[in-house]
């Protein structure tokens, strides 16, 4: 059974109005073990004939038979295969890899071997073979030209195919160079088929087996010249499954990547700036989108949800710790406003000439951990949940000597504890025991119960009398004072005195008398607004108990999550009541024209941002693709496939974005991590740099594919002789 045989073959030319016969009327058949010579006159089609066999070039007349299988039928995928498991070649041009080193030329016709240190051990052998042994790290372009012959032949042998082709391997050597060259040849041909074009019949005649002259495109004679060397049936190597197809593609792509140092760096280094953008640019979306998007009706805590009455009128705690009963929820909160409320601290720093101003809002959650201090243990401590950058005005190692005054309504509390974050878009949290929080609700309710609050002070046993007005906001509670005991700052040398507590909407007045309190514990009147006065809890309680019972119509119930929560909602309405999520937004999208526009803005400014970032991308992409196109060419003539060399262009390319990916990584680290940076720079989450990252590979990826389907469609003829144009 003969390895190739050719019937009837034919190879017409055609371009530019004109055609011209490349072979016609073929006639051949090759065995294993042949050292065949093919000779003829320059143009005679020696070179179209090689082509044909190795697949570099189509036929047009005839057919081709692998094995005694025709080929006519073959698809530009089946040729890829063929010449990957039959063909390899030795071209007089060398067609070296010239940016890569001898030893990666060697290994790349290897990549059928799956262990990296065989495929190096046996590489090794090859070029010690050929006596390059002391060129191993010579690039290619490096290399004189018996060299790179060598190199190639090694090459040959590494991919150990049946079926070695050589286009005048010694045409640009010199006599010594050439009988090496013919010599290595030789030996190779002893359990392979090896068919060389040559002008100098001389040189190999008491060599090759067999000559076939070709003349103006067909065999002019067929002449066997000595018995074919005895070889067994050559073993081709075959790598169809997937494994091999990803491992072939990372290693060819690593050595792509590597193979031109500078252009790499600087492919990098241009990689960095559109990804830099997109950092830049998801800051801007991120930060005018919030400014711009629906805002929630209530502070969202997962697995919060609110209920109202559905008639406006108010009920009693009884009624809803019986509603949470049979919902199932976890715990309830009868008068949740405070939940709701925005408590805002603010002051000018002088040593450091900057303005702090911040909002909170109370939780009902657990803090995470104490970077500073400890959790609440009394009702009068709160612990805050803080962004990194609030670091310098709270303390970095112990807690700042703090004003509480500075905090809207927290005045007479103490901070116990800090904990900080990096997410400068999470509203900063307060943070109180079960008791604390209950005592701090009541005082909210007391604050937005009275309009005014009216004091009259007596002196003990005199008629001198003076009168006092607050605001509910000038409320202030302590466990340190009996429930019949007032204390201010501004009731100085007075008894006795008697509080009428107003509500202007509702008519409503109540009375009260107490014992002044002339001091209390730990007070400082350069730590507390003067303008406030102190009562017990206990009366606190008791002032808010019929506030609570005839006007709360919201509360809040908690569960687990969200979705627990859902599972709640047809009990809650059978209960008569109302419901909303605590992420319930909005129904309007926008507040004003302004926001609309803004919007618009915003949108138009990303896909500009985007449509120039991706011809950027482009670019880069088509630089890289170009810049290794002749060794493209040569990698398909070695029979590496399609799908191998498009997959390692992914994977170089996809090694080119990694630098820039790594400094914006290291980069978004310093400055959330650094106080001062962190203030200024909106925090990006995960899923903003996996926009990033993943936007910028599929661009990369989608433009890489593109050039590189487009060298593909340029035949391997053309590709190594003409030099096509992308």
């Amino acid at each position: 059974m003969s390895l190739i045989r050719l019937s009837d073959t034919g190879k017409i030319y055609s371009g530019n109005g004109s055609s011209a016969v490349g072979i016609r009327n073929i006639n051949l058949s090759f065995e294993s073990g042949e050292f065949v010579a093919v000779t003829g006159q320059s143009g005679s089609g020696k070179t179209t004939l090689l082509n044909v066999i190795g697949g570099i070039d189509s036929y047009d007349e005839g057919e081709l038979y692998i094995e005694d299988s025709p080929t006519s039928h073959f698809t530009q995928k089946d040729w890829e295969k063929y010449r990957e498991d039959y063909i390899s070649f030795i071209f007089q041009d060398y067609n070296i890899l010239e940016s890569f080193t001898v030893l990666e030329n060697v290994e790349l016709a290897l990549l059928h071997i799956k262990d990296g240190k065989l495929r190096r051990k046996r590489a090794l052998e090859l070029i010690s073979k050929v006596g390059l042994d002391d060129k191993i790290s010579s690039k290619g372009a490096k290399l004189s030209g018996g060299q790179k012959q060598r190199t190639v032949i090694a090459r040959a042998l590494a991919k150990d195919s049946p079926i070695i082709l050589a286009d005048e391997p010694t045409g640009n050597l010199d006599s010594k160079s050439a009988g090496e060259i013919i010599r290595l040849l030789k030996e190779i041909s002893e359990n392979k088929l090896v068919i060389m074009v040559t002008h100098d019949f001389d040189s190999v005649k008491d060599i090759v087996t067999r000559e076939v002259r070709i003349f103006d495109g067909s065999v002019e004679y067929d002449r066997k010249l000595q018995q074919k060397a005895v070889s067994s049936d050559p073993e081709k190597t075959t790598s169809d499954d997937k494994n091999s197809l990803v491992r072939s593609s990372a290693v060819l792509g690593l050595a792509l990547y590597r193979s031109k140092p500078v252009f790499t760096v600087f492919l990098a280094l241009m990689m960095i700036f559109p990804i830099f953008a997109l950092y830049g640019l998801s800051i801007f979306v991120a930060q005018t989108t919030e400014e711009i998007s629906e805002k929630n009706f209530f502070t969202y805590i997962p697995g919060r949800i609110v209920v109202s009455s559905a008639d406006g009128q108010p009920y009693t705690e009884d009624f809803i710790a019986e509603v949470a009963k049979k919902t199932g929820a976890e715990s309830y909160m009868f008068y949740d406003k405070v939940l709701d409320d925005t408590f805002s601290y603010s002051h000018i720093d002088y040593a450091r000439n900057i303005y702090v101003y911040f909002n909170m809002t109370v939780s009902v959650e657990t803090p995470r951990h104490a970077d500073i201090g400890r959790f609440p243990e009394s009702p009068d401590e709160i612990f805050l949940s803080l962004p990194i950058y609030l670091q310098d005005e709270f303390g970095k190692k112990a807690i700042a000597d703090i004003d509480l005054n500075l905090f809207s309504g927290l005045g007479g509390m103490k901070i116990c504890g800090i904990d900080y974050y990096y997410d400068n878009t999470v509203t900063p949290k307060i943070h109180m025991t079960k008791e604390g929080l209950q005592n701090f609700t009541l005082l909210k309710i007391a604050e937005s119960s009275f309009d005014s609050i009216k004091i009259f002070t007596t002196s003990f046993g005199t008629e001198w009398e003076e009168n006092y007005y607050f605001p509910g906001s000038a409320i202030r509670f302590t466990p340190l004072l009996a429930k019949n005991e007032i204390f201010s700052p501004q009731f100085k040398n007075f008894d006795n005195a008697t509080a009428h507590f107003s509500n202007y909407q509702s008519q409503n007045e109540l009375h009260y008398d107490f014992t002044v309190k002339d001091s209390l514990e730990g007070y400082s009147e350069l730590s507390y607004d003067s303008n406030v006065f102190f009562v017990s809890t206990e009366f606190l309680t008791e002032l808010t108990n019929e506030v609570l019972d005839t006007s709360v119509t919201q509360s809040s119930l908690f569960f687990s999550s969200d979705a627990e929560a859902k599972k709640a909602i047809q009990v809650i309405k059978d209960s008569g009541l109302a419901y909303l999520m605590s992420d319930a937004k909005a129904d309007v999208p926008f507040e004003s024209i302004s926001n609309a526009l803004s919007y618009l803005g915003m949108i138009i400014l990303t896909i500009f941002c985007l449509i120039f970032l991706t011809l950027f991308v482009i670019i880069c992409t088509s630089r890289a693709v170009m810049s290794t196109k002749d060794d493209v060419a040569v990698l398909r003539s070695m029979g590496i496939r399609s799908s191998v060399l498009k997959a390692a262009f992914v994977f170089r390319m996809m090694l080119s974005l990694v630098p820039a990916c790594i400094l914006l990584t290291v980069t978004a680290f310093i400055v959330y991590l650094n106080p001062t940076s962190n203030k200024y720079v909106p925090f990006l989450h995960a899923r903003d740099y996996m926009f990033i990252f993943f936007g910028m590979l599929t661009v990369t990826l989608l433009v890489t594919m593109n050039f590189v389907k487009r060298i593909f469609k340029v035949s391997v003829r053309r590709a190594l002789k003409e030099g096509d144009r992308i």
